[in-house]
């Protein structure tokens, strides 16, 4: 099975000139990257948030566990970084044209 990495590296190893900031917020105009809230770990009662893979977004990549026991990283296979662009694409279109 493939390894998943970060956005912005397979972005990179692909010579995609977009950011992974950029394509994180793509992947939720296109319902494959969600908010997920917990309650921080201080002692505070403050409500955070992280974003993980929807289970649309799971066909991607992976939600990697992290030190945290409430959030993970997002990580995608490089191959499917083409794939995602074009959903994102269309995503975005369709939300162009309701402006």
């Amino acid at each position: 099975m493939e390894k998943s990495i970060a956005v912005s590296k397979a972005l990179e190893q692909q010579d995609i000139p977009l950011s992974g900031q950029t394509v994180l917020h793509l992947m939720k105009l296109a319902s494959l990257v969600e908010e997920a809230e917990y309650v921080s770990s201080s002692g505070s009662g403050e409500i955070k948030s992280y974003s993980r893979l929807t289970p649309s977004g799971l066909k991607y990549g992976e939600n990697k566990k992290t030190m945290s026991p409430t959030k993970t990283d997002i990580t995608i296979y490089p191959s499917k970084i083409k794939e995602i662009l074009i959903e994102c694409h269309s995503a975005l279109g369709v939300y162009l044209s309701t402006l």
